[in-house]
């Protein structure tokens, strides 16, 4: 089974993405995305909004267990 961005809201989690040429991690904004795509399908259009490459790889994301805190952004 393809996992879709509402199975990954469904588990509590956030999408982020990795940029392989910049190394930035973002947090995506959910709601400007349509829930019924599979992570791979979004991950197709997708393009870095530092550097611009398409280089991208998505993420799920939970919360850390210990301290219940979302990973921090990078760039």
């Amino acid at each position: 089974m393809t996992r879709t961005l509402a199975d990954l809201l469904d588990a509590g989690h956030r999408l982020g993405v990795t940029c392989a040429a910049c190394h930035r991690f973002r947090y995506l904004r959910e709601t400007r995305l349509d829930e019924t795509l599979t992570l791979s399908a979004l991950s197709a259009g997708l393009r870095c909004a530092t550097c611009g490459s398409n280089e991208i790889t998505l993420t799920e994301v939970a919360r850390d267990p210990a301290n219940g805190k979302w990973p921090a952004e990078r760039s």
